[in-house]
């Protein structure tokens, strides 16, 4: 080949390779979209980013300052770990090393890694989405992500870890992402991903995550809603219109949350709703939104919501090694929830009950708790990490990026200003119950449950709570206790209510505790009665000496100038002292207990030191009254006598005013000292002159009714006996009082060789206490033979807020309470009886006795109007509930029931110059019973415990104390209704054609009423009528008016659950 021809081939071989080289990169950008492209050149990049260890995003994360606390703090830490003097660290080190640590706290790293994994398919569909992205080419883009790629990851990352949940089918983070204009406002993603990226660690901190939105903000580049609320609203109403904002919420968030609001709560308001209208919580709302499964959890109720980890709860690791284990776990840690959920709300329903009506609303808000964050397994106690591979899931996720986190204490919890905190306790366990009432009892006791008195002068904060307010756990020797938390129904070994729901209003604490007190004062005398007879050195044995003597520190709340206060302190009697115990009112003269009550642990004399955790023992007899002239009792005394006031004058009458500063003013303006003294002054009105009088007054009157004792049967030395009378029960006594003087001696130590609770005497006091706790029902029965509920001694009725008159037309209430149980089988449909027939209405006379009588026929809530007849056909409905003739009707009475899964709520309007009124009821067949009496300004009592699928009927009388009996005024028509859960339901709407009504005398007016209800029965259909004024149009049973003479009234409507609609009728003859 020529030279020529070879230069040639040569030259085209080169323009062939030039044109490779140009053709091939065009070739390679056509192969795919420019997405694609971008994303194959800047994968590789965006992955070798390291989030723990970048120096860039350390900075880029930074808050904007490190306070010189914090940098002296690090370089101690540099210092001590290097060997160093803090002084040699420089503050470049210690940012360097603040930042680290910053980026663990900012909670990022795993929606980093996310991130990252999936970064190639992220930033092709970004680049794809950008308007105008082919024409502004693959460079700009490779160049922008290149030059960018810490901020661009950083504001992914926030996306990922704030905005990745669904509305509907849509997901929010997607949208933001992929598909730019959709809220209005057009941009561009990859620029405002790096913006994002770019705005700094204050702004990027999780918990500041609704202050993104507004002008000028943030997310003001992609919507024009200016708050993260209306942002989800936006996507609500876009995504979701027939789905409220709560709803979507619970359904969506991956945090395991539970509701239990009371019924009282009007503020009809949903945990989102909560969480957003407080300032502090709006921020949690998306990351509980966004957290990982198996979290975190929330429990909310009226007053508190409670946020948790779960891991404290599962061991996490097992979901790994044994998923089955996991699984069992997790259902009975929902079990837990249910059940915590449950009592927490017992606990606040029951102080909502109790509380004055002015100060019902404190127990409407959003305080926190902030649950343990032990890690299980419970091999230890083994705190959560704040940071780090340590940290639990829902510490990482949630509690550090929120600044919830705390340092281990030693304690079971703490209130913690407005909210509390777990630490060795765990919330949804026995001993978590108690910590929860135990803290919110440091919270509301001045405003609350001292009614806004404020705790008394010299009463320190653990007086209130344990061995008072706190109710006890099951496994701790008997005390004077009030359940106000547990669900103990179930147990029979127990010495306190098995529920709060035991006690629906004053009266109840004080019937509780009077009931408890007629059985120790028995006890106690009993025991005494047997030592009367024994020797001097046996009394000597037997008994101690109480002595006030004054606390030589004084108080945080001293009170007024010349205040001094006590503490109580245990000696050994003296052979003179013992020498002198011949009677009951020689052991209270002389401050006597027993020498087996432990005072300081397990030793039976010396002093207690004040606001310590004291409890009073329910079995160690305690014949003590003492008084302070200048101040306050020892804390053991003050307990006890403040549930002795309890019993005898009540709540408010006589718990509140000893243990609050009730009469603080009072005493300043009579220049008096606000004393033991001067406060009994004010509760015993001239009745006693001091405690001791009191206290001697109290065991008179039990010591004269041991004979009227029921007879109780226990079970002792593992036999059934029957105690038919005292004399048996003191038999009993004798001998297990002469087993201790022989078997229970002092040690060297202080203590005695058998713990007081283990002694014979105090084994048979628990026997026979419980045997009467049970036998009464939890005292609502008298232990005494008359068999009538022990009435409370004088004390005003508390004063709930009344119900309006029950004419609107409400529908049934449903009952926010616990899971239910599996479906029982429902009972049979009930055959109505028939309705009574109108009688005329007797003269009121007094009644003896309110208890129902046997099975008249009567006309309850009539008026002279016509009654109705048996729903479904015309024959009368019988009315068995038993008040007949005692009955006048001289003020009409309503009453109507709405129902739940295993309650009914019976409500009535109140009647003039009623002094109080009376709820009769039993199941449908069944005869009724009175089940509560209430007072004068109460219009409403819930029957709980019922069984779902049920119907049952109730009655209202309202009652007038006339020269000392009660003469019944009116009586309501009978209401029937289901419980929830069965196959039928009740009446929900009553329609009317008219309102009003125009008829002259003599004429007649057909009315038009209609009853709807879900799945209701035939009967239920029915409706009664009643006249407010027979004398100006009467009503028959079929609904027709009768003009009687000229004037004004009003005709009820009445379905059989009550509900009801009013008519207005105008007679006239023109």
């Amino acid at each position: 080949m020529s030279v020529g021809r070879r230069m040639k081939n040569i030259r085209a071989a080169i323009i062939v390779f030039i044109m490779m080289a140009l053709i091939v990169p065009s070739m390679t950008s056509f192969a795919g979209s420019c997405g694609e492209t971008v994303s194959r050149n800047t994968t590789a990049a965006l992955q070798a980013v390291d989030y723990e260890n970048s120096t860039t995003i350390g900075q880029l994360l930074a808050p904007s300052r490190y306070s010189l606390s914090d940098k002296l703090n690090k370089k101690t830490e540099i210092a001590i770990r290097e060997g160093k003097s803090p002084a040699d660290i420089t503050d470049e080190q210690a940012v360097a090393e603040l930042n680290k640590d910053n980026v663990k706290a900012m909670s990022f790293e795993e929606a980093f890694a996310k991130v990252q994994t999936e970064i190639g398919e992220i930033i092709q569909r970004v680049v794809d989405s950008t308007a105008g992205a082919e024409s502004k080419g693959v460079d700009f883009f490779i160049n922008k992500i290149q030059q960018n790629k810490e901020k661009l990851l950083l504001g992914l990352t926030y996306l990922e870890r704030l905005y990745n949940f669904d509305m509907g089918e849509h997901n929010i983070k997607d949208v933001l992402l992929y598909e730019p204009g959709t809220y209005g406002v057009q941009t561009d993603v990859l620029d405002w991903l790096i913006e994002i990226g770019s705005a700094g660690g204050d702004n990027l901190k999780i918990a500041n995550n609704v202050n993104l939105f507004g002008l000028g903000k943030l997310f003001s580049k992609v919507t024009s809603s200016m708050t993260l609320e209306a942002f989800l609203e936006e996507n609500r109403e876009k995504w979701i219109p027939d789905t409220s904002l709560n709803e979507w919420f619970l359904q969506e968030s991956r945090a395991y949350i539970l509701e239990k609001l009371s019924d009282w709560d009007s503020r009809d308001a949903g945990i989102y709703r909560r969480l957003y209208d407080d300032t502090v919580s709006r921020a949690y709302i998306l990351p509980l939104l966004t957290v990982s499964e198996d979290s975190v959890y929330v429990i909310a109720n009226s007053l508190t919501i409670t946020y948790g980890i779960v891991d404290c709860y599962i061991d996490r690791n097992l979901r790994e090694t044994d998923p089955a284990r996991y699984g069992e776990l997790r259902e009975k840690f929902l079990q837990q929830m249910e059940q915590g959920a449950k009592q927490q709300k017992a606990f606040v329903d029951f102080w909502h009950r109790i509380a004055k009506p002015e100060k019902k609303g404190l127990l409407a808000s959003n305080r926190v708790v902030l649950d343990s964050l032990r890690i299980d397994p419970d091999t230890v106690i083994q705190w959560s990490d704040k940071l780090g591979e340590n940290a639990a899931l829902g510490v990482r996720e949630f509690f550090t990026p929120m600044n919830l986190y705390g340092t281990y204490m030693f304690a079971d919890g703490v209130a913690e200003g407005a909210r509390i905190r777990y630490y060795a306790s765990k919330a949804l366990t026995e001993r978590g119950f108690a910590t929860y009432a135990h803290e919110l009892t440091h919270i509301f006791v001045s405003e609350l449950m001292l009614n806004g008195n404020g705790s008394r002068d010299g009463i320190m904060g653990e007086v209130y709570t344990r061995g008072m307010f706190e109710p006890y756990e099951t496994n701790d020797p008997p005390a004077f206790n009030l359940n106000l938390i547990y669900d103990r129904l179930a147990s029979s070994d127990r010495y306190h209510n098995a529920q709060p729901e035991r006690f629906q209003d004053e009266a109840d604490l004080q019937s509780y505790m009077k009931g408890i007190l007629d059985v120790v004062y028995t006890l106690d005398y009993a025991e005494a009665d047997v030592m009367f007879t024994k020797s001097t050195e046996e009394k000597r044995k037997w008994f101690h000496k109480l002595e006030q003597i004054e606390d030589p520190e004084e108080r945080y709340n001293q009170g007024e100038e010349g205040s001094r206060h006590n503490l109580d302190s245990v000696r050994e009697l003296t052979t003179d002292e013992a020498e002198g115990l011949n009677s009951i009112d020689d052991l209270i003269c002389n401050n006597i207990i027993v020498s087996r009550h432990e005072v300081n642990g397990t030793k039976t004399t010396g002093s207690m030191a004040r606001n310590g955790y004291y409890v009073v023992p329910l079995f160690s007899a305690n014949y003590a009254g003492v008084q302070n002239s200048y101040g306050v009792s020892g804390d053991l005394m003050i307990r006890r006598q403040a549930f002795e006031l309890l019993a005898e004058y009540g709540y408010y009458n006589g718990m509140v005013p000893y243990i609050s500063n009730q009469y603080k003013e009072s005493a300043k303006s009579e220049q008096a000292i606000l004393s033991d003294e001067y406060i009994l002054k004010k509760i015993f009105g001239g009745t006693y002159e001091t405690m001791a009088d009191f206290k001697k007054a109290m065991f008179q009157r039990r010591i004269e009714r041991v004979g009227e004792l029921k007879p109780v049967t226990i079970t002792w030395k593992n036999q059934s006996v029957t105690v038919s009378n005292f004399e048996e029960l003191r038999l009993l006594m004798r001998e297990a009082v002469e087993s201790d003087l022989i078997n229970v001696n002092a040690l060297p130590s202080g203590s005695n060789n058998i713990r007081a609770h283990a002694t014979e005497v105090e084994r048979l006091k628990q026997e026979i206490f419980k045997a009467y706790l049970l036998q009464t029902q939890d005292f609502k029965e008298s232990i005494y033979g008359s068999g009538s509920t022990p009435d409370p001694e004088p004390t005003p009725d508390p004063e709930p807020t009344p119900d309006p008159e029950p004419t609107p037309d409400p529908g049934p209430t449903p009952d926010p309470g616990p899971t239910p149980d599996p479906e029982p089988t429902p009972d049979p449909e009930p055959t109505p009886d028939p309705e009574p027939t109108p009688e005329p209405a007797p003269e009121p006379k007094p009644t003896p006795d309110p208890e129902p009588a046997p099975n008249p026929i009567d006309k309850p809530g009539d008026m002279g109007s016509g009654l109705p007849e048996k729903p479904g056909d015309d024959s009368g409905e019988r009315d068995d509930s038993g008040i007949g003739n005692e009955t006048t009707n001289s003020a009409l009475l309503l009453c109507k029931v709405s129902s739940a899964k295993t309650s009914q709520t019976i409500r009535w309007n109140l009647v003039e110059s009623a002094d109080g009124y009376e709820v009769y009821g039993a199941k449908y067949n069944g005869k009724y019973k009175r089940l509560r009496t209430v007072g004068k300004k109460t219009g409403k009592w819930k029957h709980t415990r019922l069984k779902r699928g049920s119907q049952y009927k109730y009655y209202v009388t309202a009652y007038k104390n006339v020269g000392g009996k009660r003469v019944i005024l009116s009586k309501s028509l009978p209401v029937y209704s289901m419980t929830a859960g069965g196959k039928y339901g009740n009446p929900l709407k009553i329609r009317v054609k008219r309102s009003n009504v125009s008829v002259k005398p003599g004429k007649k007016v057909q009315l038009r009423v209609k009853v709807t209800g879900k799945q209701i029965r035939k009967a239920e259909k029915k409706v009664r009528y009643v006249s407010s004024e027979p004398s100006i149009a009467g009503v028959s049973k079929k609904g027709v008016i009768t003009g009687k003479k000229d004037g004004t009234c009003t005709i009820y409507c009445i379905a059989r659950n009550g509900l009801s609609k009013k008519i207005k009728v105008k007679v006239k003859m023109n």
